[in-house]
């Protein structure tokens, strides 16, 4: 098993591949995960331990009765993942992706609060049998609780800045998937997570290719999904990381009520971003800021050639939203104007 660092996928050119994993817990069992000693210098790292067998297992399990609970070991491998926190703990969200053939990354997202103390945690998952030229990419992430997203929902549009916080919603989010992935594999990777209701087609928007000439405008299918429970703003954003480190999804943005009066109908911000530049003659300032931000130039309107279209991904610096708001309050760009999708919508 070997340990290294993560690569980004290509713009728009994600790799499917869903990888199937559990959450393996010791709860209704006479075992807790044994105490291990804390490396002050490497606290914020975490470590995995890759475990083939019931024997080694015991080794990191205390039991108070000496009955252990067993895994099937002949088709199955467990990762224990641990490390330390100098800050209190409110939750752990993990997942796993598979990258390539034997490419594995680990995601642990930490959610802390304002006490101090060391605290340790664990976290384990069953997955399929590993080999020895399996590879695993752990990335521990630590962020501090966030109730409400109000200051950051606003746009710039033709009545200047507007504020989306009335029609934010803390229980949904929409999620885009590249194109080519169908709707049965939307449904089944999004129902393995176990953070959602089922999937209501209703709030599954694929693109209809109405203009061939503008191809950027049809990248995604996007894809309103209903949580559990309400969240906070972190929890929001930390599913929202949790589903962007899986190669099949584009990215996700927060999601608002179409209307006051009408949130059976969602409606969020999609990839796509208009910029208007003082001069068509002179871009150096817009080529510059999309080189910073790791946006994209899709497009320049022929009848208004001071207008460019960009879009953002997950691999840019924010989402849509934040990239057309950074635009403009560079002050080097004349207006902006942030693409919408809704339920319901032909063009995105």
């Amino acid at each position: 098993m070997m340990f290294g660092c993560n690569k980004a996928n290509d713009h728009n050119e994600p790799k499917v591949i869903v990888y199937t994993f559990t959450t393996y817990s010791l709860a209704g069992t006479s075992c807790d995960w044994a105490q291990f000693d804390v490396d002050l210098s490497n606290i914020n790292r975490g470590e995995v331990i890759v475990i083939k067998d019931d024997k080694i297992l015991k080794d990191y399990m205390v039991s108070k009765n000496g009955i252990f609970p067993t895994i099937d070991f002949s088709k199955n491998t467990l990762l224990l993942v641990r490390g330390y926190t100098n800050y209190g703990i409110s939750t752990i969200l993990g997942a796993i992706q598979q990258l390539e053939t034997n490419v594995f990354q680990l995601d642990i997202e930490i959610n802390v609060n304002t006490s101090m103390l060391l605290q340790p945690w664990t976290m384990a998952y069953i997955t399929n049998q590993w080999s020895e030229k399996d590879r695993l990419e752990l990335n521990v992430t630590f962020f501090q609780e966030q109730v409400e997203c109000g200051d950051e929902i606003y746009f710039y549009g033709y009545k200047g800045k507007e504020s989306l916080d009335h029609l934010f919603l803390n229980d949904w989010l929409c999620v885009a998937f590249d194109k080519k992935v169908q709707n049965d594999e939307i449904i089944n990777f999004l129902d393995s997570l176990g953070l959602f209701h089922p999937v209501d087609t209703y709030f599954i928007q694929r693109p209809i290719e109405v203009n061939p000439q503008k191809p950027y405008y049809y990248y995604y299918t996007f894809v309103w999904v209903n949580f559990l429970e309400h969240k906070t703003c972190s929890k929001l954003k930390a599913t929202i990381r949790l589903l962007e480190s899986y190669p099949l999804v584009g990215f996700a943005n927060f999601a608002f009520c179409n209307t006051v009066s009408d949130c059976k109908n969602k409606l969020s911000f999609s990839h796509g971003f208009s910029v208007e530049v003082n001069d068509e003659n002179d871009l150096t300032d817009l080529y510059a800021i999309v080189q910073e931000t790791h946006t994209y130039v899709e497009d320049q309107d022929k009848n208004n050639p001071r207008w460019f279209q960009l879009s953002a991904d997950k691999f840019s610096k924010g989402n849509a939203m934040q990239m057309s708001n950074y635009f403009f309050e560079t002050g080097k760009f004349r207006s902006v104007s942030l693409n919408f999708v809704g339920t319901g919508s032909l063009v995105i």
